[in-house]
């Protein structure tokens, strides 16, 4: 999924008090998937690396984390593990340009819900954001 089709894939919206965590160290990606979101009547918080989405965790209410796996000082997986043992309830979505089936195994296995390729439909990512939020881990 590049940025520009997360933009203009529109899907029916959300009450805006669902917050989702988007944690990608890539600005421009992590903006327009927040835009994206925002549109469909979520809150979105960003982060950049590891560090800083646990810390929008432990700032307040997060209702779902999608992450990127590759980033500066951590990874994806990093964060689902320290995710899945600290907010159990907090589903997590692993989205990355691109994972291997080691990766996509291991991340499903430290928590995450769903694995999804930056290269997929937009529509399937929030199809799965959705059925995460709907499935009541929050």
């Amino acid at each position: 999924m590049t940025a520009s089709n997360a933009i203009s894939s529109p899907i029916g919206g959300p009450q805006a008090s669902v917050c989702v965590l988007v944690v990608d160290d890539s600005d421009s990606f992590r903006r327009a998937l927040g835009r994206a979101l925002r549109a469909r009547g979520f809150r979105v918080l960003e982060a950049y690396s590891v560090a800083s989405a646990l810390w929008a965790l432990e700032g307040g209410r997060v209702d779902l984390v999608v992450t990127d796996l590759a980033m500066e000082h951590g990874t994806g997986l990093d964060l689902i593990r320290d995710a899945s043992t600290s907010y159990p309830r907090t589903p997590c979505i692993l989205l990355s340009g691109s994972v291997s089936s080691e990766d996509a195994a291991a991340a499903l296995r430290l928590g995450a819900v769903r694995v999804l390729t930056k290269d997929g439909d937009a529509r399937t990512l929030f199809r799965a954001v959705e059925d995460a939020l709907s499935r009541g881990y929050s």
